[in-house]
């Protein structure tokens, strides 16, 4: 009986268990482990890298049973209270090393890591991982097996230490180790469905000679990005390379310039920069997580600004690079890093710790980089805690996906108490930095419609007609004062739809973060994923339509019914240290400038009048979300396209008078069927056989004019 209660609990233990709250509290101040789940009882998993799906779905790739290549995806909820594993793919049956999974396009991802049998083959997969967690390959290695087509492979000596970044809509650039561990990085061209996979003529640039492991590559601006990793003898540099929207690479700082350009790289670590996570702090500052000399825990700060030019705040190496001595937090061991942003100035940094045990600690940077200071650190697992790879669930949940004793692999879950950094900010209030939110100085809207003159040739001329609308606000108040003036919109279908927003900051222009514009609100239909579902009006509704651009990763653009076609926002920012005699006031950087990003929507259907949201949000959170002093509504008898696969609203725009007029009389044989097409939006020669029975069928009475164009949207959609 003994013996079968022990193999009772074991089941338990193998299977994942939720422990309450209390049971994993330690010292950790602000941080509280939730939950636990060994995702792949008895078996191990290595080399992780964990990205968020949508709002409670998550995919992890990772180096399973036998070292081979796995993704699995699961459900984590929004309190950490619960982890399902939902749905695992073994798409390499050989190894899955050095993962670094990005999200390309929809349910597309993309994976780079090493595979092969006896080396470390350079290959990327890619894969479609829908909302609900199932996961369909499209190329991968396994394709045999597992389905999908051959994945690419790149390198056929090695790449390892791979990280994997996008660019634009369609290239991506890759750090890793390739041949004899050199330092490499190259672009690719990946569709949208990640059916093709192209490597940039030309692209692959060998930036350091020596080594080039532990690669950490994240983007500076549109065009400039930055690389911490492990060089000669593990020393740690910092490089900086220009990749353009084709993919070409050009050096700008790199150890190998002697070959390849550009001008020597930073060596901040000379001694040893090993399992670097780079992230950005200020619109120009960025943070190092890395274990240095004797494998110590590190944590260093650099300004990199948008040319690539870097300066050491906090580094090891500062007496000889200048700056200021950079913070030793762990004076045992700092391995296995992954460091993520927790709010303004908080962030929390999850690796191995002494005897490689779990740890997850938090530290508050200050914006300039100037000061580092740890808050707390939790022992999440005294076996083991490494490969971590570490994501934010909600506003203060996150996930951490880890290899614990025997290399097995987990999926736990942490709550991080914003309280003490909030301690910490009113400490230092007297002193702030960035108290205020940008400002919306000027709207424009632009409404700019397309219509051919009564040519019947395919070579019919445009004419292009716009109406514009401009609105200037007054600075004197933190937030945009509209009064009670709203002016509505009417634009039809296939108008473009131009929104442009004007900005001015207290601080540079470049910590603008984010960015978006939110229509079309209605109540929360059922089926909306409430993942999108958070942009609210005044009276609770949900915009159902909206375009968020960010500064430093993918824009989230969502459509409830897929019927609006956004095109790519476009960001100007005019900033100067000059300015004239009453002119616009300096901020407190002395800069003065605006901020201009520009949102062009185009709606194939029609939309109910509906109010327009804008928003902006600097790096420190400051941030304004107002309604636009307009409505906007989109009506008009746009053509029907009976060979469309987008569906189609008649009832929203037929005139049931004038359709009853001539519907009244109809006789189907004589009568010439103009007016009908006309009514309907069709030409006359498109007007198929059956809109006409139907018509002969509503002046007969035999159904009512509603039967009939229910009939026609039916049939047209179906």
């Amino acid at each position: 009986m003994q013996m079968k209660i022990i193999l009772f609990f074991l089941l338990i233990l193998s299977l994942g268990f939720h422990v309450p709250s209390n049971a994993f509290a330690n010292d950790g101040g602000n941080i509280v482990k939730v939950f636990e789940l060994e995702h792949s009882p008895g078996d191990r998993g290595t080399h992780n890298s964990l990205v968020q799906v949508d709002s409670d779905t998550y995919a992890l790739a990772y180096a399973g049973a036998g070292g081979d290549g796995y993704i699995s995806t699961f459900t984590i909820s929004s309190d950490g209270e619960s982890i399902v594993r939902v749905a695992t793919l073994e798409h390499d049956k050989f190894k899955g090393s050095y993962n670094s999974l990005v999200h390309v396009a929809s349910d597309t991802y993309a994976l780079a890591y090493a595979g092969g049998g006896a080396g470390f083959v350079g290959y990327i997969s890619t894969f479609d991982i829908d909302s609900a967690g199932n996961i369909t390959p499209i190329r991968i290695q396994n394709h045999v097996i597992e389905g999908g087509i051959e994945n690419f492979e790149h390198d056929a000596a090695q790449a390892m230490y791979n990280s994997l970044v996008q660019v634009d809509s369609d290239t991506y650039a890759l750090a890793y180790a390739g041949a004899d561990a050199d330092g490499f990085i190259t672009s690719f061209s990946i569709a949208s469905d990640g059916s093709s996979i192209t490597e940039v003529a030309g692209a692959i640039l060998e930036h350091d000679d020596g080594d080039g492991k532990y690669n950490s590559l994240v983007q500076v601006d549109s065009d400039t990005y930055a690389l911490a990793y492990a060089g000669h003898q593990s020393d740690g540099y910092i490089s900086t390379f220009d990749i353009d929207g084709n993919g070409d690479i050009t050096p700008i700082l790199v150890e190998n310039t002697a070959a390849r350009g550009g001008s020597p790289n930073l060596e901040h670590d000379k001694f040893a920069a090993q399992y670097n996570s780079l992230v950005q702090v200020d619109s120009d500052t960025y943070a190092l997580a890395y274990a240095g000399n004797n494998a110590d825990g590190y944590i260093s700060t650099f300004t990199i600004d948008s040319d690539g030019d870097i300066t050491p705040i906090l580094i090891e190496n500062y007496v000889i690079k200048g700056g200021s001595a950079n913070l030793e937090h762990d004076t045992a061991r700092g391995q296995y890093n992954s460091l993520v942003q927790v709010d303004s100035d908080t962030y929390a940094l999850a690796y191995a710790g002494d005897d490689a045990n779990g740890t997850l600690s938090t530290f508050t940077i200050s914006s300039d980089g100037s000061s580092i200071d740890e808050v707390s650190s939790f022992l999440h697992d005294t076996p083991r805690g490494i490969y971590s790879s570490l994501v934010q669930v909600d506003s203060d949940t996150y996930a951490l996906a880890y290899a614990s004793d025997a290399r097995i692999g987990y999926i736990s879950t942490f709550t991080i108490s914003q309280t003490i950094a909030e301690e910490e900010e009113v400490k230092k209030s007297h002193d702030c930095y960035d108290c205020e939110a940008p400002k919306l100085t000027k709207v424009e809207v632009h409404i700019t419609s397309n219509t051919s003159e009564d040519i019947v040739d395919d070579n019919s001329p445009q004419i292009s007609e716009t109406r514009d609308y401009v609105w200037n606000f007054d600075q004197k108040s933190p937030y945009p004062m509209f009064g009670d003036t709203i002016t509505p919109i009417v634009a039809d279908p296939g108008d473009e739809i131009e929104i442009i927003l004007e900005l001015t900051d207290n601080r540079t222009l470049k910590r603008v973060y984010d960015s978006g514009t939110y229509t079309n609100f209605l109540t929360k239909p059922n089926d909306m994923n409430t993942f999108y579902a958070n942009n609210f009006d005044e009276y609770g509704k949900v915009s159902t339509t909206y375009y968020e651009w960010h500064q430093t990763g993918e824009d989230l653009v969502y459509d409830y019914e897929s019927t609006v076609q956004w095109s790519p926002a476009d960001v100007t920012i005019e900033e100067s240290a000059e300015f004239v005699e009453g002119g616009q006031a300096p901020n407190l950087d002395g800069l003065v400038g605006t901020f201009t990003i520009s949102f062009k929507m185009k709606f194939l259907q029609p939309m109910q009048t509906t109010d327009v949201w804008v928003q902006a949000t600097d790096r420190s959170g400051n941030f304004f979300k107002v309604a636009l002093p307009l409505t906007l509504k989109v009506s008009g008898n746009e053509p029907l396209l009976f060979e469309s696969k987008i569906n189609q609203k008649v009832l929203s725009f037929f005139d049931e008078s004038m359709l009853s007029e001539v519907v009244s009389d109809w006789t189907g044989t004589s009568q010439d069927v103009s007016e009908l097409a006309i009514i309907l939006g069709i030409p006359d020669e498109q007007l198929p056989l059956w809109v006409t029975n139907l018509a002969v069928w509503a002046s007969e009475d035999r159904i009512t004019l509603a039967h009939m164009i229910v009939s026609i949207e039916h049939l047209i959609n179906n």
